[in-house]
């Protein structure tokens, strides 16, 4: 008895660490984290009765010392990415970010240097080896007899789940995670973490039903037809980490970094744009803004493009257009297949989708972050492929984080940084990303105002920059607040009001006196009612999850057939020059790549219209074919095959 009571006061003493480490991990500061278990020792204390349920787990087990270690390694590990997340994206780590691992791990080169991203693999291999020699080493224990070990680790799993359960109920724990940031500060790292394992997805509404559904959607009524209806080009600009770097509390420039934007807001309708997300989760940014539909609905920290818009193409601001006869476009300067963009853009209503896989004479600044200044062209191009009016939807990349700490060089706009918490290098470089971003704006709408075709262009940013910022540092203390700008080549009639991002769309197709959509309609008529967000999420989980009552059980959404790129690739023939093969064509980039079958032959890229393999081992009458590869090694589209002919 004695040795099982030394075991139950370890395991409690290293959850009692362990629930102060991640605590400290988690809010960037050992302080903070002793403040929270002083000012809250009830919920510290609860956050460590989990992790300890969790280390009970070791009981079952004969080698219990290397598998309670590894369950302390997996605390600490999960402690360590939420704290380097938090850096970077202000937003805590969640279980749905583990669905983005590999993506992450693809672009670490970019995150992180060489010597850092060494450190972190490192930091996981020494992890990964004491774990297996301490498996391999340890020896096995004389076992707990079920009798005592089994009810008390089910107990415990069951005493987790009550716990969570009634704490909920009582609004002692927070589960509607309304404020992601606010509620892991609240409640502790070790309880919301857990919480979002069993938290994806909607849950279904108390009054749902699909006769519920119908019945909302019938009492939508549709607009007139106007007379005489204008129908302009629309154009979103999303831009990547974008606002007024005025709104940044002790922070002055030595110039305006943003003086289009600036114009924009004092010259036509503009706003507050509230964001789901700040620092990251550009995703679901864009998720609101195209669907119309709220992500506070989903599990915590969940990205839609990666669950439930994968398996069913929904409501979207493209597909209500093409009621009205327009094209859809999607441009991005940045991987096709990041966001698994290249999948979920059908299940959106879009016509074609240009990557920067397919973007010629692209520029990358001094983090190797795309420039936007490309995207100018590549809007231009998108509105003469086709007569018609066209949807054209632009996310940025340039002003992305992470930011330098240290200083690149001479920057064209000075920053004085009165914060100690902010980082004067990073808040330099940032701005001047800014200016540049704010200058393809600029170019942008200088070639619409010349067009014959009516356009409109609203421009806001996705969320706030990646900075560790904290509510108190932003003039108006809240860090989802975005701003938002339109702009029109033509007398645009239209009064400043705040809104959520999910409401956006409804707002700019209604200036217009466009309707099309149940969530379209349900904005535009009943965005002040107080059932309003009741109605949203009854729509949004019918059409996701549900029934399809709103739709007589039959979607009208169906995946497009999504063309990759403005400009067609084509491989028209390939031939040996001395031991080289030469692929000829049009409009290759630096992310053409030459296949033969399955095998990816090292391509060089010499030109828009040529390939060279060196020392290609093929022979003629072979057959090749060239692929737009993504940074990530997905193939988004290829060519018809060619056969080798001989010089």
């Amino acid at each position: 008895m004695k040795r099982y009571l030394r075991m139950i006061l370890w395991t409690a003493l290293a959850a009692l660490f362990l629930a102060f480490a991640t605590e400290a991990l988690g809010r960037l500061s050992a302080a903070q984290a002793l403040d929270f278990l002083l000012r809250a020792p009830a919920r510290f204390l609860y956050n460590a009765f989990l992790i300890f349920a969790t280390l009970s787990a070791a009981a079952l087990f004969r080698r219990r010392t290397a598998v309670f270690a590894l369950i302390c390694g997996l605390w600490l590990a999960v402690g360590v990415t939420n704290a380097i997340v938090i850096a970077f994206r202000s937003v805590p780590f969640s279980m749905v970010d583990v669905l983005l691992l590999p993506e992450a791990v693809k672009l670490m080169g970019t995150y992180f240097t060489r010597g850092q991203a060494a450190l972190l693999f490192a930091g996981a291999f020494i992890l990964t080896a004491a774990v297996a020699v301490l498996f391999v080493r340890a020896k096995k224990q004389p076992r707990i007899p079920a009798k005592y070990s089994v009810p008390c680790v089910a107990g415990l799993a069951f005493l987790v789940a009550v716990s969570m359960l009634a704490g909920g109920r009582s609004g002692w724990l927070d589960t509607e995670f309304e404020n992601v940031i606010e509620t892991y500060e609240h409640d502790g790292f070790a309880y919301c973490f857990l919480y979002t394992f069993a938290d994806l997805g909607m849950d279904e509404p108390e009054d749902y039903s699909p006769q519920a559904a119908e019945a909302v959607a019938d009492a939508l009524e549709a607009s007139p037809e106007p007379q005489s209806g204008l129908r302009p080009n629309i154009i979103f600009l999303q831009l990547e980490s974008f606002m007024d770097p005025d709104r940044l509390v002790g922070v002055r420039t030595s110039e305006e970094a943003v003086p289009v934007f600036t114009r924009l807001r004092a010259e036509g309708p503009s706003g507050s744009l509230y964001m789901p997300m700040v620092g990251g989760g550009t995703a679901n940014c864009e998720f609101e803004v195209l669907t119309g539909m709220n992500t506070d609905f989903f599990g915590v920290g969940e990205y839609p493009y990666n669950t439930i818009v994968r398996e069913v193409a929904c409501e979207s601001i493209a597909f209500n257009l093409r009621e009205y006869g327009y094209s859809a476009h999607f441009i991005h300067n940045f991987s096709g297949s990041f966001y698994s963009r290249h999948e979920v853009l059908p299940q959106l209503g879009f016509d074609d989708y240009d990557s920067v896989e397919y973007m010629p004479d692209v520029s990358l600044n001094a983090l190797d972050w795309p420039r936007d200044d490309v995207l100018a062209g590549e809007v231009l191009l998108a509105l003469e492929n086709t007569p018609g009016r066209d949807f054209v939807f632009v996310t940025t990349m340039q002003g992305h984080g992470p930011y330098p700490e240290e200083p690149l060089g001479e920057a064209s706009i000075a920053v004085e940084v009165d914060d100690g918490r902010l980082n004067p290098a990073s808040v330099e470089y940032y701005v001047n990303q800014l200016r540049e971003t704010d200058a393809f704006v600029g170019e942008l709408l200088a070639a619409l105002e010349d067009r014959a075709e009516p356009t409109v262009v609203l421009v806001y940013g996705d969320h706030l920059p990646a900075l560790s910022l904290e509510a108190d540092m932003i003039d108006s203390g809240d860090l989802f607040e975005s701003e938002y700008a339109l702009w029109a080549n033509f007398p645009l009639h239209a009064q400043d009001q705040d809104m959520e991002a999910y409401q956006i769309a409804a707002y700019t197709m209604g200036l217009f006196h466009l309707d099309a959509g149940y969530l379209t309609k349900l904005t535009q008529q009943s965005a002040q009612d107080a059932d309003y967000l009741e109605r949203l999420e009854l729509l949004q989980y019918d059409m996701l999850y549900g029934d399809g009552g709103v739709f007589e059980g039959e979607s009208p959404y169906q995946p497009t057939q999504l063309t990759m790129g403005l400009r067609p690739i084509r491989a028209l023939r390939a031939f040996f020059s001395g031991g080289d093969l030469v692929v000829e064509g049009e409009n290759f980039t630096s992310s053409s790549q030459v296949f033969a079958g399955e095998e990816a032959l090292p391509t060089e890229f010499a030109s828009a219209s040529r390939l060279i393999v060196r020392d290609c081992a093929l022979e003629a009458g072979e057959r090749v074919h060239v692929r737009q590869v993504s940074r990530e090694a997905i193939a988004l589209s290829q060519t018809d095959e060619v056969a080798i002919s001989v010089q």
